[in-house]
């Protein structure tokens, strides 16, 4: 099906993407670069929410794709946590893998997990306020 990316507040400082069906890697890196493009018209960091409640599918050759997406979405300057909604225990354990084969990529990144939405974005609202008081202090 697909992937969307839109502004999950007005203050644009949580971008969604939204997981929805069967989708593919080219559905995500066209996404990818669309978030980057979203966190250029802003200052301060920014926090991913990955909501896939409508998607548990992971597409073939994950592990190869998880460590450019990492590398993709992360190198973005206004990027570097991501709270993940209803990951699921495949998706959390291949970026685990991926981190631990690849600590470079790990190094300036964060992940959180949770099947609760309230929380989810309760956690991208703690972790934002956490990035602006670190540029602004």
């Amino acid at each position: 099906m697909s992937v969307e990316v839109l502004w999950d507040d007005e203050a644009k400082t949580i971008v969604r993407f939204v997981y929805e069906g069967k989708w593919d890697w080219n559905d995500f890196y066209t996404q990818i670069d669309a978030a980057n493009a979203m966190m250029d018209t802003v200052s301060l960091p920014c926090v991913s929410l990955i909501d896939m409640t409508k998607s548990s599918y992971l597409p073939p050759n994950a592990a190869i794709h998880i460590r450019n997406v990492i590398q993709k979405s992360m190198s973005h300057n206004n990027s570097g946590i991501s709270v993940f909604l209803n990951a699921g225990m495949f998706v959390e354990m291949m970026i685990g893998i991926v981190s631990k084969i690849n600590p470079d990529i790990a190094e300036n990144t964060e992940w959180l997990y949770t099947d609760d939405p309230a929380e989810a974005r309760q956690m991208a609202r703690r972790e934002v306020e956490k990035l602006h008081a670190t540029q602004t202090g």
